[in-house]
C-alpha cells in the first residue's frame, strides 16, 4: 500500500493576523476608464510632426526577394523614408539575436516585413 504524501498548510501565525491580498477583490488599475470609454491608447495619441509607419509583408510563405522597387514610394509627397532589409543590419529574436528586423535576401514564412515606409500621414504611408 503506497502512502500520498500530505502537506500541512497552518493559519496565519498570531491570532486576527490576516493576508494583505489572498481571498480579496483587488481593482485593476485603470478599469474604470476602460469600461466607461475614457481610456487614452496608442492609436489616440497625435503629436506634432508625427509620422506614420506602415510595413509591406510578404504574401508567400517561403521565397527568394530578387528586387523591392522603392522609387515610386519615395516621390510620393509626404513620405519621409522608406527602407527595406538590405538597409536594416540589425537582428533581434526572443532567445537569440538572428532574426532580421525586415527580411533579406529571401523571406521565410506569409507576413514576414520586407519593407516599411514612413509618411506624413496614414494613408501615404
Amino acid at each position: 500500500m503506497t502512502t500520498e504524501p500530505t502537506m500541512a498548510v497552518s493559519p496565519p501565525e498570531a491570532p486576527g493576523e490576516e493576508f494583505a491580498h489572498v481571498g480579496k477583490s483587488v481593482a485593476r488599475v485603470g478599469a474604470r476608464r476602460k469600461v466607461t470609454g475614457r481610456a487614452i491608447y496608442m492609436e489616440d495619441i497625435r503629436l506634432a510632426g508625427m509620422l506614420y509607419a506602415k510595413m509591406l509583408r510578404s504574401t508567400c510563405a517561403h521565397g527568394r526577394i530578387v528586387g523591392i522597387d522603392t522609387s515610386e514610394a519615395e516621390k510620393l509627397p509626404g513620405v519621409h523614408g522608406v527602407v527595406t532589409g538590405d538597409e536594416l543590419d540589425f537582428l533581434h529574436g526572443e532567445s537569440f539575436s538572428d532574426e532580421p528586423y525586415l527580411a533579406r535576401g529571401k523571406v521565410r514564412y506569409v507576413g514576414e516585413a520586407v519593407a516599411g515606409v514612413a509618411a506624413r500621414d496614414e494613408a501615404t504611408a
